[in-house]
């Protein structure tokens, strides 16, 4: 093809499109749609739950090792005065302290309190080296619990524990505690030679290994038993003194006590050896795997020792269990058990093992017992979940069901979520823009004026102690013309009248409603937008057209009609602040318009943009001759 016939072919393109250009309207006017005789609807209630945070003190540093069933604090950094040990970490139970973790010279310059979860058992050697300004030590009891079930843990304080911490003065030493080592606490350390901290006191109960380890170094020693006379262990065994248990299951052991019943009969139990039986804090004895092993007991008071011989029967025939899983409702990540006060509710437990003919398919659990229990009920022949406490909010604790026989490889885990069952709901405070909440018990109407703008809210529901986050309820407005709930759960007015306003919890179906009357609003709001196109609609490309006239509010008129404008692709439709889409290429764009008032009133519809037959046309003939893809 020569120049001349590109020239020409060029000129005649370009004076068709500006001829086509120029013969339409910069607006277009589209077949009427029908449109529905539905309300309108822009808005939805939505809820989210409140963020929990992540830790009570962010500022503070952890590090741990972990078993299968159990943790270890392994260093801690802070600059924070107070540092509270965790029991819990992934579900597991923080039993011991390890050597080092708390090492004044490498950090925790400020530290002066420490409060040591109950679930730890153990505090190794230097776990608090050279805390100088450490000056008290907390053992924290078991929340809910009272008597010796609320005695911590803590069994064991080893030798230089609390190494040079020359601020501590004092500490109270639990009952449990059997072993003391040297200079555990009381001591600092100069010139190669341990020094007595002068004043030193040591509180706890007559006869225990507070009470010798406070004789044994010449402390003042505080008497928790204060002027109560007290009887001494004076012969102490085991019942029974042996026994036998398969794999799986378990035998309970008791203290028991000469003819006079001593005033402190708390003990500690240990095992020889986990791997073939385990002993839990009430005596109960539970076969791990073949084999013999000693169960030692040991008062509190005046630390003597008690013993039985257990033999625990290995498996003889059958498969090995292969796994354990929670059925029915437990075969979920998080599962919600309800707490009532004053009453007791009980969840069954599902699970299954396989193989199924396995011969010691016993199961045993791991919880955090502060929030909860399991229970097994000889009659049903079955275990049950028992939730029995609740701090603030929702508390989520981990439950671990694991093979008796093979612990370590056999397991299954989900989370509990505790939460109070719901018995009522009531209104209980708004807060308006001032910032200061009205609070009233009976809350039965609120004038509210327009100045004010919009409106915070607390719902209270019944029991006082029963808690839920928004997504637990659900807030209606009778009369959305005149104030509606947004989704940052504000009531924002919109103009003069009243509404009846009703929060419902999803459990239970529990209702409370209020009389709202708002005043002095003088302009009307924008609820809603819509195209009157419908979804989709079809353009010819190169023109331009304008939205804005199949633009419809709602209500019809509203005060401030600004709207903003978008484009999904720019490169095919682009959009100009007053509505006018220009089509730039073949191609499919979504248009969106939104109130500048509310931006929860929005519009969208789906442009696709084509050619017409004569443009079509035009390109065929430029593309036969090389002049378009």
């Amino acid at each position: 093809m020569n120049k001349k016939v590109n020239i020409a072919l060029s000129l005649l393109l370009a004076l068709i499109m500006i001829f086509s250009v120029l013969s339409m309207p910069a607006a277009f006017a589209l077949e009427a749609l029908e449109t529905s005789d539905e309300d309108f609807i822009v808005r939805d209630f939505v809820v989210e739950d409140d963020k929990e945070t992540a830790a009570e003190d962010g500022t503070v540093n952890w590090s741990y090792t972990e078993t299968d069933t159990e943790a270890t604090v392994t260093y801690c950094d802070t600059s924070a005065e107070t540092v509270t040990v965790p029991s819990v970490y992934r579900g597991k139970p923080v039993v011991a302290i390890a050597a080092n973790a708390f090492d004044g010279t490498t950090g925790l310059a400020n530290l002066k309190t420490v409060n040591i979860a109950a679930t730890v058992q153990k505090i190794e050697s230097n776990a608090f080296k050279n805390c100088t300004l450490l000056s008290a030590v907390n053992f924290l009891a078991f929340e809910g619990l009272t008597g010796d079930a609320a005695v911590p843990d803590i069994t064991e304080i080893c030798a230089d524990a609390f190494y040079n911490c020359a601020a501590l003065k004092a500490i109270t030493v639990p009952k449990g505690v059997v072993t003391i080592g040297a200079h555990a606490f009381g001591f600092t350390y100069a010139a190669s030679a341990y020094q007595l901290i002068s004043g030193f006191v040591v509180s706890g109960y007559l006869n225990t290994a507070a009470y010798k380890y406070a004789n044994d170094n010449a402390f003042a020693f505080s008497n928790l038993y204060g002027a109560e006379v007290v009887t001494p262990v004076q012969t102490f065994s085991v019942s029974p003194g042996q026994g036998t248990v398969n794999i799986g299951e378990f035998i309970q052991l008791t203290s028991v006590f000469g003819a006079n019943t001593p005033t402190n009969t708390f003990v500690r139990w240990f095992s020889s050896d986990k791997t073939v039986a385990a002993v839990d804090k009430t005596g109960k004895v539970t076969g791990v795997s073949g084999g013999e092993v000693t169960i030692t007991a040991i008062s509190s008071d005046n630390l003597k020792t008690a013993t039985c011989a257990i033999t625990v029967n290995g498996p003889s025939s059958g498969s090995k269990v292969t796994a354990v899983e929670f059925t029915g409702n437990l075969a979920a990540p998080t599962v919600t058990a309800y707490y009532s006060t004053g009453s007791t509710t009980k969840y069954r437990i599902t699970y299954v093992t396989t193989p199924a003919d396995a011969p010691y398919d016993a199961v045993a659990f791991d919880y955090d017992n502060t929030y909860l229990n399991v229970e097994y009920d000889t009659t049903a022949k079955c275990y049950y979940l028992i939730p029995k406490k609740l701090t603030s909010g929702t508390d989520t604790v981990l439950l671990k069901i694991y093979s008796v026989a093979y612990p370590s490889t056999v397991f299954n885990m989900v989370n509990i979520k505790i939460s109070d069952e719901i018995k009522g709901v009531q209104w209980y405070s708004f807060t308006a823009n001032d910032g200061i909440p009205f609070i009233v018990t009976n809350l039965n109407a609120i004038t509210w004026k327009a100045n004010e703008g919009r409106l915070d809210f607390a719902v209270k529901l019944l029991p006082s102690n029963a808690t839920a986050t928004m997504d637990d309820i659900i807030i209606s407005s009778s009369n959305e013309n005149v104030a509606y709930w947004n989704n940052n759960n504000e009531l924002v007015p919109l103009s003069d009248g009243v509404t009846i306003l009703t929060v419902t919890t999803k459990n239970g179906g529990y209702t409370d409603t209020i009389k709202v009357t708002l005043s002095g609003t003088g302009s009307i709001a924008v609820l809603g937008l819509k195209f009157t196109l419908g979804e989709t609609q079809e353009v010819t490309y190169s023109k331009s057209y304008d939205l804005s006239k199949y633009l419809e509010f709602n209500p019809k008129s509203p005060t401030n009609k600004k709207v903003t404008w978008k484009s999904s692709d720019e490169s095919i439709i682009s959009v100009t602040d007053k509505g006018v889409i220009t089509c730039k290429k073949v191609g499919i764009a979504v248009i969106t318009a939104t109130s500048e008032e509310n931006d929860e009133a929005v519009a969208t519809v789906i442009i696709t943009v084509t050619l017409a037959w004569w443009q079509k046309i035009i390109f065929f003939i430029l593309r036969l001759f090389g002049f378009s893809n």
